[in-house]
């Protein structure tokens, strides 16, 4: 198989080198084959995206979505662990002053936290996500789950 190719900057995926065959695909697919990845019931590793509560559930999904890749960028090696180890995700709300409170809280404790503000619905952008790490479980533990009537 020929060396692969660059990603384009555009971010679209990279073409498949022209010598390819059969095999060398399968091969390449197994990088990103998410079978490997699969939760571990006792004991699995955890996530945990809060959203501000006062979204619509649409917006909601759009903003953890945009904070865990924030998450993934700051934290290659734990967001990598989390995805081998177990992939599970605790989708979480909270109130805005929560959410600060909280990333502070995070960051005294030298939890791993990333925030995602929103940049389109107000000049200064809006905290509208975090994610914490694995390590920050007893921050989250006393936040209602996301999607909940």
């Amino acid at each position: 198989m020929g060396s692969p190719a660059a990603a384009p900057r555009d971010g679209s995926t990279p073409p498949l080198p022209t010598n390819y065959t059969p095999d060398s695909l399968r091969q390449r697919a197994d990088i990103n084959d998410v079978s490997r990845a699969g939760s571990i019931p006792a004991g699995r590793t955890k996530l945990y995206a809060i959203v501000r509560a006062d979204l619509s559930p649409g917006a909601k999904a759009c903003q953890a979505a945009h904070a865990l890749r924030a998450y993934a960028d700051h934290y290659p090696f734990i967001e990598s662990a989390w995805w081998r180890r177990s992939n599970t995700l605790v989708m979480l709300e909270a109130s805005e002053d929560q959410l600060m409170q909280l990333e502070l809280r995070a960051h005294k404790r030298g939890v791993s936290c990333v925030r995602f503000v929103e940049p389109d619905w107000s000049p200064a952008g809006d905290l509208t996500a975090l994610v914490i790490g694995p390590e920050g479980r007893k921050l989250v533990s006393d936040l209602k789950l996301a999607f909940r009537a």
